[in-house]
């Protein structure tokens, strides 16, 4: 099973380029004379041979129906090209998609609904319309329904997997600060209940949402509203009920892990997708490229290939590199964890066996399997951590060749 995962389209005035943007209207940034991102796109999930598109949301710039509109039209064409069915494409909806000219009509309300909790409601139901408002603006598109009646929201089941999709924007409104993420009581009960029911199931469970369940680093010092209010709660939930994978948005910073805790079924693997298309302001001023993830089921169970792809304009859409926008590896193992006595033990092995060399090539199946789900700046900093072997390093590319040599 291949999954492409894209989140942070940003179809509309926020995007960096025509193939994401409304026909007619103007948008912040586009570089001319690049490589088309959209048609090397397609290339690129087409020689993957995808079976699922994932969007974590914020498919649009400022929610409004003629973004909803091209942009669900421009998904439905990547889907046809790479051979995806429609109903293949599971999206999620972001802060972004949310639109607050229609949350803020409730200042507007007559003096005659003065009664706070007269304007309490009618703030909720506006807030509510906002958020409905995808599905009423796309047509070539299915949204995820439950019956708490939470806007695109809900469980999708297919042969090979089992995805809840959690709505962490329905509750943003036009007059926070910082349009932070939520999933109220109600989702979150939702989601316990519903994951329960898939518990023993040996299918692939995966959580999709916008906002960040975990806390992360960021580049800069920057205030943290990418975490959801419930995060700890829910990730509890999915430990505690198996499931495989958390996939989110949101702040154009890829990461890529797996943990455990206590009480968990089996370890987690989260996948924070970075932006498919938004410009180089929402990118720390253009130091975070655009991203696009492959993600793969491998034949052991558990176990993902996770690979990593930035765009860039002469060149289209290459493997990444590690770097502290970017800390991830162009090709990962991921869904196990291992002690880092575990890693160490292995890591001074190969170097004991190698002293007498100036340099070694190792392939991929030669390192022990706790040091082929660390990407390759962990390996080194291990590395750095044991004098006797201060004087090796590693490098090369994951994961068809390594090499271990001295410095």
């Amino acid at each position: 099973m291949t999954i492409a995962v894209l989140s942070d389209i940003h179809f509309g005035q926020f995007s960096r380029t025509k193939d994401f943007s409304v026909p007619g209207e103007q948008t912040e940034e586009q570089t001319e004379g690049q490589i088309s991102l959209l048609e090397n796109l397609i290339s690129l999930l087409k020689n993957e041979n995808v079976d699922y598109i994932f969007v974590a949301g914020d498919l649009t710039s400022v929610g409004s129906p003629q973004e909803y509109y091209y942009c669900g039209e421009a998904l439905s064409r990547i889907a046809t090209e790479i051979g995806v069915a429609n109903s293949n494409i599971i999206v999620g909806l972001g802060n972004h998609d949310f639109d607050r000219r229609i949350s803020s009509l409730y200042e507007s309300v007559s003096a005659s609904a003065a009664d706070e909790t007269l304007k309490a409601l009618i703030r909720e139901r506006y807030q509510l319309m906002a958020a409905h408002s995808a599905i009423h603006s796309i047509d070539s598109l299915t949204f995820a329904t439950c019956e708490s009646k939470i806007p695109c929201s809900g469980t999708i089941v297919r042969s090979d997997l089992v995805v809840f999709v959690l709505n962490s924007s329905w509750q943003c409104a036009h007059d926070q600060e910082y349009p932070h993420g939520k999933l109220s009581a109600k989702q979150l009960e939702w989601f316990k209940q519903e994951a329960n029911k898939y518990m023993n199931d040996e299918r692939t469970k995966i959580v999709l949402m916008h906002h960040h369940p975990v806390a992360y680093s960021y580049p800069t010092v920057t205030p943290d509203i990418s975490m959801i209010e419930e995060g700890s709660e829910l990730v509890d939930i999915a430990g505690r009920t198996g499931i495989d994978i958390i996939i989110h948005g949101h702040r154009h910073h890829p990461r890529a892990h797996t943990a455990i805790q206590s009480g968990w079924k089996h370890p987690i693997t989260f996948i924070c997708a970075g932006s498919l298309s938004v410009n180089a302001v929402h990118r720390n001023n253009g130091e975070i490229p655009n991203t696009v993830h492959i993600l793969r089921t491998t034949d052991s169970t558990g176990t993902y290939q996770l690979m990593n792809f930035k765009y860039c304009e002469s060149d289209g859409w290459q493997p990444v590199t590690y770097s502290k926008e970017v800390p991830l590896d162009g090709e990962m193992l991921l869904g196990k964890v291992f002690t880092q006595k575990q890693q160490e033990d292995a890591l001074l092995a190969i170097v004991s066996a190698n002293k007498e060399r100036t340099h070694q090539e190792l392939h991929w199946n030669d390192l022990d399997e706790s040091l082929r789900f660390m990407r390759l700046d962990e390996l080194n900093d291990l590395l750095v951590l044991k004098q006797d072997s201060m004087n090796y390093k590693l490098f090369g590319r994951f994961p068809d060749e390594v090499m271990l040599s001295t410095k």
